[in-house]
Parts: structure tokens; sequence; C-alpha cells
């Protein structure tokens, strides 16, 4: 039987300022989304209508937000990629996903495992 998952609800991310409290939260996921990229509105599609957990998740438009991008890539040691998932638990991060990687299937295996 189909179960319809309730959309997620995004917070932006705007300002480099923003960043230490997101990458300190308990469960937080940033979504790095290109609005000239085919594949990251897909990625996009799919974040919408996916379960995370409980994780409050951010949005970074990274065309008009680089600066706050790159920070996240430097804090975070994760090398920028576009579409991209970052999963943090407790100010470490879990795990991340890109490209056609970002699915349900493997954020339940980087989040439930």
């Amino acid at each position: 039987m189909f179960k319809k998952r309730t959309p997620t609800i995004w917070t932006e991310l705007t300002d480099v300022s923003e960043i230490a409290s997101v990458l300190e939260a308990e469960k937080s996921i940033i979504f790095k989304h290109s609005t000239r990229c085919s594949i990251s509105s897909m990625a996009l599609n799919r974040m919408q209508s996916m379960n995370t957990h409980n994780y409050k998740v951010y949005y970074l438009d990274l065309i008009r937000f680089r600066e706050v991008s790159n920070k996240i890539a430097e804090e975070s040691k994760v090398i920028h990629q576009s579409p991209q998932i970052i999963i943090f638990d407790k100010g470490k991060v879990r795990g991340h996903l890109s490209h056609n990687g970002i699915n349900q299937a493997n954020l339940d295996e980087i989040i439930l495992n």
C-alpha cells in the first residue's frame, strides 16, 4: 500500500553567520541546490517528498549564496558537489549524498544505520 509522505519543510540558509548553529544542531540536513542544473532540480523534487526522520532540513541556493556553500564545505570537510545533501548528527557529519544518489533509500541507510 502506498503511503503519502508529508512534504519536507525547509529553512533557507542565506548567510555564513547561520552555519555554526546548523552544523552544531543535534539533527540537521543541508540540501545544496543549483537552480541552473536539471539534475539538481530532480534531486530537489525527491527531497521535497522524502522522509527526513525528524532532521531539520536547510535549503541552500548555492548560485545566490556561493560563499555560504564554500563555508559549509570548509567547516564540514565535505568536498562541494551540486546537488548535495550533508547529514549532521550532534555536530558531526553522519554522511553525504550527491547527484542521483540523493534518494530515500540512501538517506535511510545513513540515518537508520
